[in-house]
């Protein structure tokens, strides 16, 4: 099965994500998926692997320090402010 913008999930992938998947070229996909996400994909996968070997505690403090380094980035003032006037899913993040 093919995704379409009528998938709920679907459509929340960028356009060209979304090309991607629907011609079968899911690494392609992948790869666009994450140069479109940026820092924020990179902070959840550092959270996971580090988390993943500590107790909870200290798991919560990694991702809170993680949240903390992504709140400052030039993606957050670009996210919250494509939300704010278009909605979600619409920014053009710059990795930064």
């Amino acid at each position: 099965m093919t995704p379409s913008r009528s998938d709920p999930v679907a459509g929340q992938l960028p356009a060209e994500v979304l090309a991607a998947l629907q011609q079968g070229r899911t690494i392609e996909a992948i790869k666009r998926l994450r140069t479109s996400t940026g820092l924020d994909l990179k902070a959840a996968k550092e959270a996971v692997d580090r988390g993943s070997e500590v107790d909870l505690e200290t798991g919560l403090e990694i991702e809170r320090q993680q949240f903390a380094a992504l709140f400052a980035t030039e993606d957050r003032t670009i996210g919250m402010q494509s939300f704010v006037e278009s909605g979600p899913g619409k920014a053009s993040f710059v990795g930064r």
